[in-house]
């Protein structure tokens, strides 16, 4: 879906990620109603709203992003200290982008079972509502765009 609404793996300004977005919130929405309804279905609309999002920005900069799972992530970031300290040159840009979606992971893991734990399925409005506002944000600052106008 998303090489079909995007057309490339590497991230772009300017490319149609807003419509992605878009997509990604229904189908967490069509997850969160397949719940309501006690269809397990909803797991999968919710893995495919995770496969999108983790398709949408294969790569950036030459390094592998992943965004919905944390294993391929963790061993890239312990290659790359183990190179570091190796006295290795690393990308410590890359390592720090890295970093910082780990602990944004780990951080919403942590937020999204607590929600869970108070509001049930509800929580689900917490993810949509940012991926809404992302997709919201870079329709508008993608069609401000100097090649744009």
């Amino acid at each position: 879906m998303s090489g079909y609404v995007i057309g490339q793996t590497s991230l772009k300004l300017g490319r149609r990620y807003g419509r992605a977005l878009y997509i990604e919130a229904a189908l967490l929405l069509l997850s969160y109603w397949l719940y309501q309804q006690h269809d397990y279905l909803g797991q999968l609309a919710a893995a495919m709203a995770c496969g999108l999002q983790n398709a949408m920005v294969a790569t950036y900069s030459g390094a592998v992003i992943r965004t919905t799972h944390l294993t391929g992530l963790t061993s890239d970031m312990g290659a790359a200290i183990g190179n570091w300290l190796a006295g290795r040159a690393i990308s410590k840009p890359t390592l720090g982008f890295q970093a910082i979606i780990w602990y944004c992971f780990c951080g919403g893991s942590a937020l999204g079972a607590f929600l869970f734990a108070k509001v049930g399925y509800d929580a689900l409005f917490v993810p949509i509502s940012i991926v809404l506002s992302a997709a919201f944000i870079y329709n508008y600052v993608s069609d401000r765009l100097p090649e744009k106008r």
